[in-house]
Formats: C-alpha cells, structure tokens, sequence
C-alpha cells in the first residue's frame, strides 16, 4: 500500500461569521496584527516540522552538483582544445561603437538598419572628463515602424530609444513608440517601471528636432519647437547610446547637429579614428562554451584560438553552434565566414586548410549595453558575448547530413514496441545513381543511464541523397522517471570503405493532448515546475551565467525542480534567449520536461510590423539545432504581449505553420500567456475563448486556424489571480477569472497556467546574504496593495509566511480545477539586480517556506480541503478531495487535527469516495474545535 500526506494551517476562532473569513480584502475579520499573528505561527509550523533551518538549508548542495555531474557524461560542445584571448574593438569613428553590421554612418548620419534580423542593431558614443551642456540631433523614424500599441503606452513597452547614460545607468531616456509617441522615461523614483512624460507625437518618415540643455536644476528637452524642463541630476553622464529595443523593423536614423560641453563644442561627431593594432590579452585555456562581458570587458572582442591537424585526401566540416551575438571564423588568418547574427552554420572549409598544422580562430563581437527588459534587469548591462560551441569533422565526402529520429508511436506496455522514424537529409553525395553505389548501416545503442551493445537497425543500398526508415522496435521509453537515451548512428561506405558517419543521440517519447488533458507516452501527464530566469549568482558575474551558465548552474536548476517534486521547467531567458543545447542534454538525462523558447525569444511580436513571420527561417534553423532532445515537450514562441484579436491571428498562424514544416512530433504554445484580465475595465490585451468563436468582450468572432490547431495548447498568466498582485483574496480563491472556467473545461486543448508567484523576501542572516544583499525590490508595492502594509526588513520571516500562504492556496487551486500546467515564476535568481523577490529558492540557492508548499502541492496524490479557506468559523465544514487519484484504484482517506503542541483534537477516517471531474470527493465532516490554531493532517492510503 502507498501513503500520501498533506498539511493545511487554519486559525478557527469563534467570532468569525461565514462569508467574512479571507485572510485579506474586505471580507477578512483579521486586523494587521491578526494577519502578522497568523503568519508568526505558519513561520513556527514550517520550521517545527522541516527543521528550524528551513529557511537556512539550499535547496541543492554543491556536493550532489558535483556528484551528477560526473555520472551525467555530458557530450563535449566542442572536439578541439582552445586559448582564449580578449581584443580591444577598433573604432572607425572617434570615441563610437558600432554593434552590428546594420549600424553605419553615411554622410554625417548614424543609420541604423534592422532588416528584421537580430540581434538590433546598436551604438554608442563615449565622452569622458566632460560635463555635457547641450545636445542637439535629428531623428527619422521610417513608416514601417509605425503600429497601434494595444493598451497605449506603458512604462514597460520596448523600443527605439536615444539615451545619456552614467555608465549605463539611464539618466536622460528618450523613447519613440511605434504608435508615434515621444516619451521621457524618468526613472528617478522606480528604475524598473519608469514615469512616462509624454513630449508629443513624432513624424514618420521625416527628420524631427531634439534639443537638450542642461538647466540649474536639471534639463529642458525641446522637441520639434516646444520645450519642457525636467529636474534631474545629470552628474556623471559619460556616453550617448542610440538603441533599437528588441524588433527589428526596417530603417530609423539619427543626425547628431550639434554637442557642446564645458570643455569643447562641435558640430561633427563623427570624426575618422586612428587605426591602430590592438594587442590580444591572454585569458588562458577554456573549453567551449566560453563567455566574457560585464563593464570590465566593455567592447572587447573574445577571440578563440586552436589548431587542427588535416590529412590529404580528407574533407573537413566545421560546425559552429553560435558566436552569440556575431562574429568570424579564420583559418590560417584568412576569414573565411561572418557572421551578423548568432544562428548555426556548417561549413566544407577543405580549400581553406593545408596538410598538416593549421590555426582556427573565431572572434565574437560584443554585446550592445542594452537594457531590452527594463523591469528585469541587473545593474551591469553588459550581458555576455560568447562562443557556445564549434566542432570540426574528417570524413571521405563533405556532407551536412545529421540523424533526425521522430517518435511516431510508443508502445503501452513492456511488451510492445515503438515506432520511429529516422531520417538522414542533405548528404551532400549520390547514392546508386553514381556510378559506384553507396552502401549503408544504421544502428542503436542505449547510452545513458547505462551503455548497452550496439545493434544493427538496419542496411542496404542509398537511393538518392537521402535516407528515411520507419523502425518497430522495443526500447525502453524516456520518462522523467526513467530518461533513457539511445544513439542512432548511420554509416555510409563506398567499395567497403567508410565515407561518413554521423550520430545522434535521442529519447523514444510522445507527448500529446486529448480530451483536453496533456498525455506523455499515452500517459497522463501534469506539468508542475517554474521558470528559469538565469540571474545567478555570484553578483558581479550575472551578466555571463544570465547569457551562458556553467554546466553546474544549469545540472542545479534542473535538480532543483526534482527536489520539488517537480517535473517541468519553462525557459525564460528575458529577450536574450538561449538555444543552449547544454539545458537539454542535462534536462535529458536527469528527466525534466522543457517548454522551450530559441534564441529568437518574442520575435513572433515582429509580425505586428509584417504580414509574415521575418524570423521564421531562422527560428526553424534554432529547432533542428535541438530537435533530437527528447526533454523538449513544447516550442513556444512570445513570452507575454499585448495583442488584439488581428494580431493573435498571424502569431498563431505563422508561427504554427513555420513550426510545423520542421517538427510535428511537440505542442505549440505561440503565445506563452495571453489572458491579462477578467473582463474588467482596464484590460490591456484581447484575447479569444478556448473555440476562438468569442472575443474577450463576449463578443461572436472567429478565430484564425492556428488558433485551433491541434497541436496548440492553451497557456494564461492570470496576473492578479494566482499572483496576488494586490487582488482581493478571492480572486485568488474563486477564480474569477473572465474564460478561466471556459478554458478549463475545453475538451480539446491542455490548459497550463504559464506563470503565478507571490513575492517573499530572501533570508537576510544567511552566510552569502551578509556581505551582499539587494533588499531594494519594486515588487514591495505588491505587498502593500495586497495587505495594505509592507512587511519590515525585520519581518522576513512573516514575507516568506506570506508567500508560502499563498502558494499553497493557489496550488491548491490549479489541482482541484484541473489545470494541466502550473509554473511558478520564478525557479530561482535574481532577475531585478539581485533583488527577485518572487523565486522560491533566494538569489544564494536557500528555500524560502513557499518550497515547502509547492514540493507539497506538486505532489503525485494529495488531499486537502476543496474549500481555500484558512480561517475556519464555529460549525465550519471541511469537504475533503483526492487529487491525482487514479479512477480504477480505490483510497482511504484519514483527517487528524492537531493543536499547535502537537496533541490531536479530532480524527476522521473516510472509506470511500466518489470520482467527480478528476477528483476524488469524500463526504463532508464538520469537526469541533476550540479557538485557536490548528494543524490538519490528510493521509491518503492506496489500496
């Protein structure tokens, strides 16, 4: 027999009436000392019965990191050893950085051209020792820029911006909007969520005017012949930086006129520079994925250097998986392959090669200072640059063949086999159409957890310059109970000799939706995990592991879910994205299921500006870079937008169809969370019913096919509901959410709420915390508009009661509704200069008390209360449910209640329930209890 438990902490007091019993809003009994009460006695509860180090105690030790890491054998991003150096960027103009081959200068004017193509192109011009006293240019802004901005402008909306920075700290932000607007960002009183001071309504297409000019006070900024005057403190402004936000839409221009400060004036920024050899530092020997960044690295190119030994008679393939974000590769000091951009690329460099010795090198450019999420940001712009890695392959022929293998079919049971695909393209030679026929052998070996003897698939003759065999095999299947990899190797021989290879390393796995439930291997399937956001400590090196962690930051996360009973975590990379195959392999082997997001993070948003989807090719590109992996169960396309009905058409539909040219074998999320309200006033974004037959008005409409494709899942961010951003408490408990019942009950499509959090301060005393810690937080305001107070420095103790209150309500919720996905935001991290208050596990890898909640909530059986009440009145009824409960098993139930020593005050033991939706319902009991504070204990036993 199997036993589940689960604990719920309720105060009961007699003088509480029914209808008035939330924990906060206008239908709580509890004053502020109540609530704080109520939250001492949670914070003793937790550490009485996890340990009085709960809040002490890391959730992963760097000993089983290091443990994992040895048995997990990684495959290596790069078969060559590699130098790495640093080089000083040359400037062409005097005192300017031009990031990317789209900025240029022509005829005294910065042209910045996007070409839908990322990353957007950049620059910026430094000053040092001078204090700026007036600037004057001109911007032109092309028509193609211009669209609605659903819900106006806000303070968070990215974009085209002309800044003056002390360092990269913003003092002066100038923003274009795409709906004409021209905005100072202010943000002296909140640096994540600015003041918007709206200037006025640029022109498209024709040059506008700006002037600024320091004041005694602060500046005037004049614009197209009207002025406006600003306190600010404009000490230390050392550079001007010209950002293109993050979508790439056609041609913007700036003219700087004139620039004067108390040392010089001039009416030509763009004076030709020396060109002079800058000498290479050596950092050492690396291996590959390497990184550099942060200010102390600013506009320093990593170059990479290594030495291949060629045969005559060889042809050689290099294969680079990104230099991220562009770069070059050389041989024997020759370019030989550039790169605007960071997708993947192959390349036959046998004519570039001499026998014997030769040197590779690749150089990456660096990173633009740019801020593309600026309510999620750390102090240090300058986000890593980096090489993720290059391989070089020997064969008789050159070819850009890989192995694809695609799981059309699972077998149920041990008995029966699997079905898939195998497919190898782009061979690159004739198979028996030339005059000597090729051969080949296909085979599969288990290679994790354990090596197995390889075995022959398959072999015959090539026909045509291609191959695709559909194989019934038994294999064990990839579960993240069980995440079993096999390679697939191809070998192919011309007169009995071998002219190439080439290997893939894979998992056998479905996963589906049916019946509006998620289904991996014909099984039901739950996702219950969070989000990764990257902001990993140590501080000053943010910037590197936010582009590119260490293989132990990302076994730790991974490792960190399964702690929490978890079994899925959502990329989330904020802009800069990732396709580090690196999370994959890892999540592959240690069985954690992935939403996955490219590189190209948010580029479905371009399509507001086209009718089609500019980045599709590239996109696709980044899929098959990782398509093998069987950890990734859902590509998705747009984090979060504000989007009307039109828009949502042509992200579903292009993204869908894009998507499907290259991989049926997943579900689609294009937009990861689309729903922002309830109906209400105040909406910001449009939104359809699960049919796609009524808009977020109610009103008839029909939705676009991607909208019902039978891949899409359905995913909402259900902002004050689950997050208790302020919000009544029941919105939190009652759901009252505009389509949330509609989407729940949609017999079509899985439903996974993408994101819910609740904020809780990091524990101050911990051995990192006391010689670094940011307490200061934007999300603070949250707390106070939720409790009408802001917990002391003192009490964070009382926050983490708080959140972990809330998490267990609201994961309570989402099982009893029968949510197919529930992600909390975030895993981990310190996504706002350190200072994320939402992650469960603090910025130092400590549980907060909410880890506790949701390890218990993600459970596989649990039983609590299927009312979310945490204050019970006198004759008050408990209605017991099992959720997780499997229809053809029978359950017991046993209810005991303890007081705060721990002694029993009532028991129940329930026989029998009745299966209704999913859930498993017991009969109601009313227990009698005195005022006071009380443990309930529910045990599930399995017959």
């Amino acid at each position: 027999m199997k036993q589940y438990s689960y604990e719920e902490f309720v105060r009961v007091d007699h003088s509480f009436t029914a209808g008035n019993i939330d924990f906060y809003g206008e239908l709580s009994p509890l004053s502020q000392a109540d609530q704080k009460e109520f939250l001492q006695k949670y914070a003793a509860y937790h550490k009485k019965r996890f340990g009085a180090d709960a809040s002490y105690t890391k959730a992963v030790e760097k000993a089983e990191v290091e443990a994992w890491k040895a048995k997990l054998h990684l495959p290596a991003q790069s078969n060559l050893q590699w130098t790495a150096y640093k080089r000083k960027m040359p400037e062409v103009f005097e005192g300017w950085q031009l990031y990317s081959d789209r900025a240029v200068v022509k005829d005294g004017v910065l042209v910045l051209k996007d070409s839908y193509a990322w990353p957007v192109p950049c620059a910026k011009y430094e000053f040092s020792g001078e204090n700026i006293q007036e600037l004057h240019f001109s911007v032109r802004i092309s028509k193609q820029y211009k669209v609605p901005v659903c819900g106006g402008v806000l303070s968070t909306t990215t974009g085209r911006y002309v800044e003056l920075r002390a360092g990269v700290k913003e003092i002066i932000k100038l923003y274009f909007s795409p709906n004409g607007y021209f905005t100072y960002k202010d943000s002296t009183l909140d640096s994540y969520r600015y003041k918007n001071n709206i200037l006025g309504k640029y022109r498209f297409g024709e040059w506008n005017e700006i002037q600024i000019k320091r004041q005694e006070e602060g500046f005037s900024i004049r614009f197209n012949g009207e002025e406006q005057t600003f306190v600010r403190d404009l000490s230390g402004i050392d550079n001007l930086f010209i950002g293109g936000g993050m979508q790439p839409v056609d041609v913007w221009e700036v003219k700087p006129v004139y620039f004067r400060t108390d040392k010089r004036e001039t009416d030509n920024l763009f004076m030709p520079a020396q060109t002079k050899q800058e000498e290479e530092l050596c950092i050492g020997n690396v291996t590959l994925p390497f990184v550099i960044g942060t200010q102390a690295n600013k506009d320093y190119a990593l170059v990479l250097k290594s030495k291949i030994r060629c045969t005559e008679g060889k042809t050689y393939k290099l294969d680079v998986a990104s230099l991220d974000p562009g770069g070059d590769i050389f041989i024997n000091g020759t370019k030989v392959a550039h790169k605007d951009g960071f997708q993947p690329f192959c390349m036959d460099i046998t004519k570039y090669l001499q026998q014997g010795e030769n040197e590779l090198q690749a150089v990456v450019y660096p990173r633009a200072p740019e801020s593309l999420f600026n309510w999620h940001k750390h102090n240090d712009y300058y986000n890593g640059w980096f090489c993720q890695g290059i391989c070089v392959t020997e064969n008789e022929v050159y070819s850009e063949a890989f192995v694809d293998v695609e799981t059309v079919k699972t077998g149920a049971g041990t008995d029966e086999e699997t079905q898939f695909d195998v497919i190898v393209n782009k061979l690159g030679f004739a198979g028996s159409n030339s005059q000597d026929a090729v051969s080949y052998k296909l085979c599969i070996q288990k290679t994790y957890p354990s090596v197995g003897a390889k075995e022959v698939l398959d072999e015959g003759v090539l026909q045509g310059n291609s191959l695709k065999k559909r194989f019934s095999q038994k294999v064990e299947l990839w579960t993240p109970c069980n995440p079993v990899l096999y390679a697939i190797d191809v070998a192919f021989y011309r007169n009995g000799e071998c002219i190439y290879t080439a290997r893939t390393e894979t998992g056998f796995r479905t996963i589906s939706q049916k019946d509006g439930k998620l289904y991996l291997n014909g099984e039901r399937l739950v996702l219950k995990g969070a989000l990764t956001m990257q902001f990993l400590p140590p501080y000053e090196e943010v910037p590197l592991n936010h582009i590119c962690p260490t293989d132990n930051q990302i076994i730790e996360q991974a490792l960190m879910i399964k702690s929490l009973n978890g079994n899925c975590l959502r990329m989330h990379q904020l802009g800069y994205g990732t396709n580090e195959s690196r999370f994959a392999a890892i999540c592959d082997r240690l069985g954690v299921l992935l939403i996955w997001t490219t590189r190209l993070i948010d580029s479905a948003e371009n399509m507001q500006w086209s009718e089609d989807w500019k980045q599709a090719e590239d996109y696709k590109q980044q899929i098959l870079q990782v398509k093998h992996h069987p950890s990734i169960i859902i590509w998705e396309g747009s984090n979060e937008g504000h989007f009307y009905p039109k828009l949502i058409d042509k992200v579903y539909d292009n993204f869908v169809t894009a998507v499907k040219e290259v991989d049926t074998t997943r579900l689609l999320c294009p937009i990861s969370h689309l729903y922002y309200s309830w109906g209400d006033e105040g909406e910001v974004c449009g939104y359809y019913n699960h049919k796609g037959t009524r808009d977020s008005a109610g009103l008839e409409t029909q939705a676009s096919f991607g909208w019902s494709d039978s891949l899409v899942v359905r995913s909402a961010h259900p902002y004050g509901i689950l997050l208790g951003y302020g919000q009544p408490w029941q919105h939190m408990v009652t759901q009252c959410y505009h389509f949330q019942d509609d989407l729940l009950a949609d017999c079509d499509k899985a439903y996974l709420v993408s994101e819910f959090a609740i904020i809780g301060r990091q524990n101050p005393e911990t051995e990192e915390a006391k010689k670094f810690i940011n307490k200061n937080s934007y999300e603070l305001n949250d707390e106070k508009t939720a409790l009408g107070f802001i917990f002391a420095d003192e009490e964070w103790e009382l926050s983490q009661a708080y959140q972990a209150l809330c998490a267990a309500v609201a994961t309570k919720q989402l099982r009893k509704l029968g949510a197919d996905g529930m992600l909390w935001c975030c895993l981990t991290g310190g996504a706002n200069n350190a200072s994320y208050l939402k992650p469960i596990i603090d910025f130092y890898g400590y549980k907060k008390l909410a880890y506790y909640q949701l390890r218990e909530g993600f459970g596989k059986v649990t039983a609590f209360n299927e009312k979310m009440d945490v204050l019970f009145h006198e004759g008050y009824e408990i209605r017991p449910i099992v959720v997780g409960a499997a229809a053809e098993k029978e359950y017991a139930l046993c209810i005991e209640i303890c007081d705060e020593d721990g002694q029993t005050q009532a028991k129940k033991n329930l026989k029998k329930g009745i299966m209704q939706e999913d859930n498993l319902h017991f009969e109601a009991w009313t227990p009698c209890l005195d005022s006071g504070y009380y443990t309930i204990r529910y045990t599930v036993t399995e017959a």
